[in-house]
């Protein structure tokens, strides 16, 4: 730690002054362990979702599991299956894709099920979900877990397997034709029923199969998994390599903030294949899949294609490339408005956070529900663009029936269009009327034009979302690292505290503290040589920098202000006032070195949390600075 040594005299010195081992200081959580190791956590560590798949014997967990990882029962790396394979101790299995997320299965149940008991054995806090799973129906004891997990607000999924079996058996005693879509609701409906009943609140079930996982409510399940806020992140955070990422650890760790914000911008020139997502929405029935397919130059019926038809086809989000403007992916999201995509739960069942650029569809008019998406994609601080499809069709009929020529019907539309979407309170919204069918008319080539232009915009904004977490996590390193020597420091000073030499104590205290607090800014890359460096780099202000801090200017650091800084901590007030007036010893006793050790501690550990505060919005100012 830069200012400050302890030799092993001096630290057992300390040890025995306070009557406590270093090792067990009050550092608020400043020592952390991983897989019984107090080995600090990597970047790809410090965050993830780990799922619990919990159900009876013979449910269908494991093959659930399996088919969650594309993996077939007799794949290698597949959770083991069958009759003689009962789970009797949590094993974990990769996610694909995910590196920071994992799958677990958890030991069967029974209707002896104690709820508390058995959470408190499978260490029930480490799931962020839980997926309760039944072949048959949902019983008693299933309800009793899903309530003890809501009560500790889990989220909770319930998947009734085998419906391929229910399906099949059905068609073997019916001699009429039966609706296999509408016997697969009814059992979904039955489930619900059940589990209400049992007072679980709003059962959010899905009724599929493990073996046709295209088919049934498998993709909404798997939708619903993908789509969760871990899973999102993990994949932004992924967008950029772990080379990289690595290599601005580095950069900070050993430079600074400086260095840091130079790597940073620097990567901001050299974006051309970092993806970006285009998320395209709207209602059910608005041709969104083929104003996906229009936008990319493929045809409907082309291999690779979305899918179109009269009936709502998306039932999961789905990327599609664009062809030529490198790593642009186009979604597909559901419609909204569907039984299973209300307003009230779109964005989360569709992933917003995902999505970097929007173009919210309509067919028809625009509605209340196309505005409040806009609003909620600008809350964000995100484009959107709004495309009126199947635009021909109303020309068309304008010039058939009353004789209104093309331009006249498109000013109207437009003028329309825009009015109704500024008095719904959507600022500067802007209109394409196209059609999916001649996407070489009408308004196609300026969406495509202003897409194209936009995208280098697009791609740079994308990257700062992508690096904010990484970046968060070195910053919380660096902060970690110096406060894992904080205890020293309080340890020193409790030492001069117990020496009974008048004013010893304190003079002792400001001195280290001064000095250390100086070098703490230096460390972040927060001193006066930094701010002016960064200032003349990147062509801002020192004073708008320094605007940024909620923690005393560098420059202000002076022994009267870590005065200040002791008066104002709980207990230390007292010993500073004493000095300070009557120049009496602060206590001269192991009492006190006790209770300078704590206050000392917090003070800096205190310090050290507004400095990193400090470090993430100078950050952001700069980096965002450049995309002006």
């Amino acid at each position: 730690m830069e200012g400050f040594e302890m030799d092993d005299e001096n630290l057992n010195l300390v040890m025995l002054v306070t009557g406590e081992a270093a090792w067990n200081s009050d550092t608020e959580g400043e020592w952390g362990t991983i897989g019984g190791t107090s080995e600090p956590c990597s970047l790809s560590e410090c965050s993830g979702l780990d799922l619990a798949v919990i159900g009876d014997h013979c449910s269908g967990k494991s093959s659930l599991i399996n088919a969650l990882r594309d993996l077939r029962d007799d794949d290698t790396a597949a959770a083991k299956t069958g009759l003689g394979n009962s789970c009797t101790q949590p094993a974990v299995y990769s996610f694909p894709k995910y590196p920071n997320i994992r799958i677990w299965e958890l030991p069967e149940i029974s209707p002896n099920l104690q709820p508390e008991r058995y959470l408190k054995q499978v260490n029930g806090k480490l799931y962020g979900i839980f997926i309760i799973v039944a072949s048959e129906i949902f019983k008693e004891h299933h309800g009793q877990l899903a309530k003890t997990l809501q009560s500790t607000s889990k989220m909770v999924l319930f998947v009734r397997t085998k419906i391929d079996s229910d399906l099949e058996a059905h068609r073997q005693r019916l001699t009429a034709e039966y609706n296999e879509d509408q016997l697969v609701n009814e059992i979904r409906k039955f489930c619900i029923e059940s589990l209400t009943k049992g007072s679980v609140q709003n059962p959010d079930v899905y009724v599929l199969s493990n073996l046709q996982t295209h088919k049934y409510h498998f993709p909404l399940f798997r939708s619903r998994i993908e789509n969760h806020p871990e899973m999102i992140k993990s994949e932004l955070i992924h967008r950029v390599s772990k080379e990289e990422q690595e290599e601005m650890n580095v950069a900070f760790q050993s430079g600074g903030l400086p260095e840091l914000v130079s790597k940073v911008v620097g990567s901001l020139h050299s974006l051309e294949n970092f993806p970006v997502n285009i998320g395209v929405t709207g209602e059910s029935g608005a041709g969104k899949s083929s104003l996906v397919n229009a936008i990319r130059g493929v045809a409907d019926n082309q291999e690779g294609a979305a899918g179109t038809g009269v009936t709502e086809t998306t039932m999961r989000p789905a990327s599609y490339p664009h062809p030529s403007l490198g790593q642009l992916l186009i979604w597909d999201l559901p419609g909204l408005g569907t039984p299973d995509f209300q307003l009230e739960n779109y964005r989360e069942k569709v992933g917003f956070s995902r999505y970097d650029i929007f173009i919210i569809v309509a067919s028809e008019r625009f509605k209340e529900n196309h505005a409040k998406l806009a609003k909620w994609i600008s809350e964000r601080d995100k484009t959107f663009y709004f495309v009126r499809t199947k635009i021909d069709s109303d020309v068309q009929a304008s010039l058939s029936r009353r004789g209104i020529p093309q331009e006249q019907t498109l000013d109207t539309i437009r003028g329309d269009s825009l009015k109704y979407l500024q008095e719904q309170g959507v600022k500067s919204p802007q209109v394409f009327l196209v059609s999916a069918l001649d996407f070489n008319s009408y308004d196609s080539e300026q969406l495509l034009g202003t897409l194209s232009r936009e995208i280098p915009r697009y791609r740079k904004r994308a990257f700062l979302r992508s690096i904010q977490i990484p970046t968060s996590q070195m910053i919380e390193r660096k902060r970690s690292s110096l406060s894992s020597e904080v205890w020293k420091l309080a340890l020193l000073s409790s030492v001069a505290a117990a020496i009974p030499i008048p004013g010893l104590g304190i003079a002792c205290d400001v001195g280290i503290l001064q000095q250390n607090v100086l070098s703490y800014y230096k460390s972040f890359g927060l001193d006066e040589e930094s701010l002016n460096r960064m200032s003349a780099e990147f062509g801002k202000p020192v004073e708008e920098l320094k605007a940024q801090f909620t923690s005393p200017q560098p420059t202000d650091i002076n022994r009267w202000l870590i005065y200040k800084l002791l008066t104002n901590s709980s207990g230390m007030g007292l010993m500073v006032t004493e000095y300070l007036v009557r120049g009496t010893p602060i206590v001269g006793s192991v009492v006190a070195g006790g209770v300078a050790f704590q206050i000392v501690q917090r003070m800096l550990n205190g310090f050290l949390r507004g400095l990193e505060s400090d470090t993430g919005k100078v950050l952001h100012c700069l980096i965002h600075s450049q995309l002006e």
